[in-house]
């Protein structure tokens, strides 16, 4: 039989910025590349990995990875985090900083008037944020937009009150503060090019932190009835800023909304931020109950699709009871998106655990394997496919109890209308998903078989970074990829006929593995503070 080696143009490469983003992490720790803030990093280098729609975020997160580990190499909180939103094409170069009246110094001639007009023309096309959008666009926002001066001390946004307007800094430097505890809270530190006030814009909703400024701070300022009017006649202004918003909330533990009561849970911290959501640790307001919120990311407020496939993940977990699967207990609108309400973890996922205590032992795996395929049986027997299977998706409490989550990608067995655009995971996909072709119960087992790999090396089984490569030796049989191991021939022979290649030929016995299941406290001492 001949063998389809081609990588096709459906696929989804998304995961591949997760798979860019460890190794650079890597590269930092290990000094092949420079954490000391002072060399020059080709991030060029890095984002021509990814397909160009993805080049923006994955550059976001480098960044951001990069001057995290700055400031925890020089024990210095007094760092500028980065808000920046790169252009997603190829020979993309980091943003210089915005330089007040730099295009009007040119002319020695020009009056005050002239020089603050330029001025703002030129911070407003050299935005990172603003960057992408259309010429008309951002020559309309400069021409509405004032300049505006902010001493040591003072305010430029007051929690608890609607911003006055968008604000895009020029100049010097401010930091964010959430006021609700009994002491401030530091979320982030802002300069040159940053812009603030979106969310409140957004969302109708009032501030929800301080932007106090800690240096002389210059900034031009987009009132709020300004915005009000452009954002009608050019709806992709709302966009950039719905980016903006996806990009700032999850990158820390405490962020803008942690504190606020959305639709009755009050948010305490992030938990896990992912392509599409971010989740938080919540408390029900009324009875007190701890929850997980999932919040789809503000950037794909505008995208139907992502839309679609977060209500499918409802309606999906909604029919799902089960003690190895994530329960849901309903979903809200609130900020202008979508936040889905789960049962909270009180441990922490199988990623986190190979992270920091490495490969696990065969009677642990057993057992870890187990419970995932008890898990997946009952779903397959009601119709539902997972698709994403792998172990930041498999979460662990403190009782060594596994259940899955985030099942934003399955689909319903044999269900019709749904697009064969395929998603998931490039390292944990079975080659007829890669394809789109074929998606059924045998996706899933592959998958586990992957996972099975992970938790026995601490290593994945398909490493690769380049994707043709990846899945021309998922096309190889299972025995040729397998090396050499201390493990017992039964589990050996789960694991192959799992990760079989040929579809046709995949033969799991899911309630042969689920007969394994039991708890695994040995791996409650991984868990996360």
């Amino acid at each position: 039989m001949t063998r389809d080696s081609r990588v096709p143009e459906s696929s989804s490469l998304d995961s591949g910025v997760e798979v860019v983003c460890d190794e650079f992490r890597r590269a930092l720790v290990t000094g092949m590349i420079s954490p000391d803030g002072q060399s020059t990093i080709d991030f060029d280098i890095w984002l021509q990995r990814v397909d160009p729609p993805f080049r923006g975020r994955l550059a976001n997160q480098l960044l951001h990875m990069h001057h995290n580990f700055i400031a925890a190499s020089v024990e210095t909180s007094d760092l500028l985090s980065t808000n920046v939103d790169f252009i997603s094409s190829p020979g993309d170069r980091l943003p210089s900083k915005v330089s007040r009246g730099s295009r009007a110094s040119e002319s020695n001639d020009a009056s005050d008037g002239e020089i603050i007009h330029d001025a703002a023309h030129h911070a407003v096309f050299s935005c990172p944020t603003l960057v992408r959008l259309r010429h008309e666009v951002k020559a309309a926002l400069a021409e509405n937009i004032q300049s505006r001066c902010f001493a040591r001390g003072e305010r430029l946004i007051e929690q608890g009150l609607p911003t006055t307007g968008l604000y895009i800094l020029q100049s010097g430097r401010v930091e964010v503060l959430d006021r609700n505890g009994a002491k401030p809270t530091r979320i982030d530190y802002d300069g040159a090019g940053s812009v603030l006030g979106e969310m409140s814009l957004l969302t109708g909703q009032v501030c929800s932190a301080d932007v106090v400024a800690v240096e002389p701070t210059e900034a031009l300022v987009l009132s709020a009835n300004a915005f009000e009017s452009l954002r009608h006649q050019y709806p992709e202004l709302e966009i950039a800023l719905s980016q903006l918003v996806s990009d700032r909330l999850g990158q820390r533990p405490h962020d803008a909304l942690c504190g606020k009561v959305l639709g009755g849970f009050r948010l305490n911290h992030c938990i896990s931020r992912g392509a599409m959501g971010v989740v938080y640790a919540a408390q029900e307001e009324t009875t007190g109950t701890p929850r997980a919120l999932k919040m789809l990311r503000h950037r794909f407020i505008a995208d139907a699709r992502a839309q679609t496939r977060f209500d499918f993940e409802v309606d999906l977990l909604s029919k799902l009871h089960h003690d190895h699967i994530v329960r849901t207990h309903g979903h809200f609108v609130a900020y202008r998106t979508r936040f889905l309400v789960l049962d909270l973890c009180d441990g922490s996922d199988l990623k986190r655990s190979l992270m920091r205590h490495g490969p696990m032992t065969e009677s642990t795996v057993r057992a870890v394997l187990g419970q995932i395929a008890s898990g997946l049986l009952y779903a397959h027997q009601h119709g539902a496919l997972h698709l994403d299977l792998k172990p930041a998706n498999v979460l662990v409490d403190k009782r060594g109890h596994v259940a899955l989550t985030d099942f934003g990608l399955g689909r319903l067995i044999r269900s019709d209308g749904v697009d064969d655009t395929v998603a998931g995971t490039p390292s944990y996909m079975s080659p007829e998903q890669f394809k789109a072709a074929h998606i059924g119960p045998p996706c899933d087992w592959y998958s586990l078989g992957c996972l099975g790999y992970e938790l026995l090396t601490g290593t994945l089984l398909f490493p690769e970074q380049d994707l043709a490569e990846m899945f021309n030796r998922k096309h190889f049989l299972a025995a040729e990829l397998w090396p050499a191991n201390d493990i017992s021939q039964e589990l050996r022979a789960v694991l192959h006929a799992a990760l079989e290649p040929m579809v046709e030929f995949r033969d799991l016995d899911l309630a042969r593995v689920a007969s394994w299941a039991k708890p695994v406290p040995e791996l409650t001492h991984t868990m996360c503070d």
